[in-house]
């Protein structure tokens, strides 16, 4: 089971449920990675299997600002559309995707930090 879908995390909802995949199926994966790589979290969490299970077929994720400093209002809408349990609400692509990926980062919907010689954090 775990060869054929990979890492439970990772697959979509449509791979437990029927074990049928298509692009919407790998792009669910890569917004789970995006998720983690800004929160150092998983999305769907639980304290057990079973609740982790049912908040993934749910789309009951975790909410960004848990684990984040910054406005995510733009960001909730990318992941909702993003981890969206049915494959018909997800990107219809992955150009879709890049393209509002690329979108959060031209507005600058986050909050950048630089950092001055002495190392104490201004605003950008």
């Amino acid at each position: 089971f775990r060869s054929a879908l990979g890492t439970l995390d990772y697959a979509a909802p449509e791979l437990l449920s029927s074990g049928n995949g298509d692009e919407s199926s790998d792009l669910y994966s890569s917004a789970v990675t995006l998720f983690e790589l800004i929160t150092r979290a998983l999305p769907f969490s639980g304290e057990s299997l079973t609740e982790q299970l049912n908040r993934k077929l749910t789309g009951v994720r975790t909410p960004l600002d848990r684990f984040v400093d910054f406005d995510t209002s733009d960001f909730e809408k990318f992941f909702d559309r993003a981890l969206a349990p049915d494959p018909s609400r997800r990107f219809n692509s992955a150009a879709e995707m890049r393209g509002w990926v690329e979108q959060l980062i031209q507005r600058k919907v986050y909050q950048k930090k630089r950092f001055t010689a002495v190392g104490t954090a201004r605003s950008a």
